[in-house]
């Protein structure tokens, strides 16, 4: 029975993947098409340039030319000037675009993980059913005295087990810490050392899901940029190089002056 099940898991999963390839395909078809369009916009706009860099030579050159001259370059300098403001606002159109494609195929892969790792572990009991009378319970209060938790010994005892290399414990710990403490300096940080213990793991799936609740519920962390740092190497171990490349690119250009930024510009040229 426990080997039908593992089978039959198996190919569950091997079908959801195939539904995410075939998404990321299109998007990756469509994004190359609107690489291939913004490629052509810019060799026209570079064309145009040079056209106009011209006729201002021949301004140059000219002095002071006839009245008629003078007025006929400078219609043609103008015509030039709007061709080249309307092809810049058509190249951000398609810049931007292209940018909420690959957005969208990163948040779609991410979105798959969480929905397979998210209800793989859920277990309804059902309800215990009582035939008969109802019988009344009586509840008596509990005298045990219930501990208060110092936070910072907590979070010092969480990180002490991941220093350790105790992964498992040390990310247990931080999850407690944070459902003790949710809204504390530290709770980032420790939102953040979940998915460094799932990464140490190389449970790299975990760990982009618990880096994306860094980013998602808190925004003003300085662990950002290390949270997307952390899953673009992630999805890179996993054999997805675009969204590596999209999310260290991101962190290149965000995060600019950071050690986060370094290190992606490092491995992006491993990428590349």
């Amino acid at each position: 029975m426990s080997y039908l099940f593992y089978i039959l898991f198996i190919f569950a999963f091997l079908g959801a993947g195939c539904a995410t390839k075939s998404d990321v395909v299109y998007l990756n078809e469509h994004v190359i098409s609107l690489d291939r369009r913004i490629s052509r916009m810019e060799n026209q706009i570079s064309k145009i340039e040079e056209e106009a860099k011209e006729a201002m030579q021949a301004v140059e050159e000219m002095g002071r030319p006839a009245l008629t001259g003078q007025a006929h370059l400078q219609a043609r300098l103008d015509a030039i000037q709007a061709d080249i403001n309307e092809l810049r606002g058509h190249l951000e159109e398609l810049s931007h675009d292209i940018a909420t494609l690959r957005l969208a195929g990163i948040e779609n892969r991410i979105a798959r993980i969480e929905t397979f790792l998210g209800f793989e572990v859920q277990r309804v009991v059902p309800p215990t059913h009582v035939s008969g009378e109802t019988k009344e319970l009586t509840v008596f209060p509990s005298e045990e005295k219930v501990e208060i938790q110092d936070p910072e010994v907590l979070y010092r005892e969480a990180y002490k087990l991941y220093e350790s290399g105790l992964f498992v414990q040390a990310r247990e710990k931080f999850k407690e810490y944070l459902g003790l403490f949710p809204n504390t300096d530290k709770s980032d940080n420790a939102q953040f050392w979940i998915g460094e213990c799932y990464y140490s793991q190389k449970r790299y799936e975990e760990a982009i899901l618990e880096y994306e609740k860094v980013i998602r519920d808190y925004p003003k962390s300085n662990k950002i940029p290390g949270a997307l740092l952390k899953q673009g190497l992630a999805f890179y171990e996993l054999g997805d190089k675009t969204s590596s490349r999209l999310l260290l690119e991101k962190v290149t250009k965000d995060y600019p002056h950071t050690n986060e930024a370094k290190i992606a510009s490092r491995r992006l040229e491993r990428i590349r």
